[in-house]
């Protein structure tokens, strides 16, 4: 009941603040101050015909809480909208990288699994990239809360750089590290393959700014190019190791 009344209040003096500035800062009541000043005419028929005026005034009272009203109700609609777009957008966001996680699960096994389908075994020389997928799939996993994070819009450059900037960087750098040492150099620059990037990058609705929109389209590039090499061993190389 509290929350009810308390609904009804906001909705008031919204309804209110607008009716107030129809009613003081309105043009039809500006005009006719300024006709009275202005013709002689005028202000001696507004004299004749106050019955008139005030039914017009009232009139326009009226319709000025009319409006009011419906700008009140437009306001909590389009706040209402905003708030469900960006949960949907959320909910989006967190049913893609489930669904690419299950299926990054799978494709470790798929060797063995299509093996045991055919009723062969897996051929001696085929690689066995298990470890390599697995800590694919657990870096692509870590920078997943960073790139998807709805950062503070008044966040400082201090924080910024802190906070989020830093830990992106290390991420970038460490995994590349692990990428060169144990699949090989041209895993590395499929890794910083760059043609995946798009252009012109989409601008981000969680972007605080154009530095942070920026950061988030090479991570998506990074993301993207991980998800290469899970898929394939084109870019293994020829000692690849893939340990821990």
């Amino acid at each position: 009941m509290g929350a009810f009344f308390s609904d009804m209040f906001a909705f008031g003096w919204l309804v209110a603040t607008h009716w107030g500035a129809y009613v003081t800062g309105g043009a039809p009541w500006v005009a006719d101050e300024a006709l009275k000043r202005l013709s002689d005419g005028y202000a001696q028929w507004s004299e004749r015909n106050k019955p008139l005026r005030r039914r017009v005034e009232i009139g326009a009272l009226l319709a000025g809480l009319l409006f009011a009203s419906f700008q009140a109700w437009q306001e909590e609609h389009l706040s209402r909208l905003a708030a469900e777009t960006a949960t949907i957008n959320a909910q989006k966001d967190a049913l893609r990288q489930s669904g690419r996680a299950e299926y990054w699960r799978g494709v470790a096994n798929r060797p063995e699994q299509a093996a045991q389908t055919a009723g062969a075994p897996v051929a001696p020389h085929a690689p066995d990239r298990t470890a390599c997928i697995r800590k694919l799939e657990a870096s692509f996993q870590t920078i997943q809360p960073l790139m998807n994070a709805y950062l503070p819009k008044d966040m400082n450059n201090q924080d910024y750089n802190t906070k989020w900037a830093a830990p992106v960087q290390a991420w970038i750098n460490e995994t590349g590290r692990w990428i060169k040492e144990n699949m090989g150099e041209a895993a590395q620059a499929k890794f910083d393959d760059r043609s995946s990037l798009a252009t012109p990058m989409p601008n981000w609705n969680r972007a605080i700014g154009v530095e942070h929109n920026t950061a988030i389209n090479y991570l998506m590039m990074y993301s993207k190019n991980l998800e290469t090499l899970i898929q394939s061993s084109a870019w293994d190389g020829p000692h690849a190791r893939c340990v821990h």
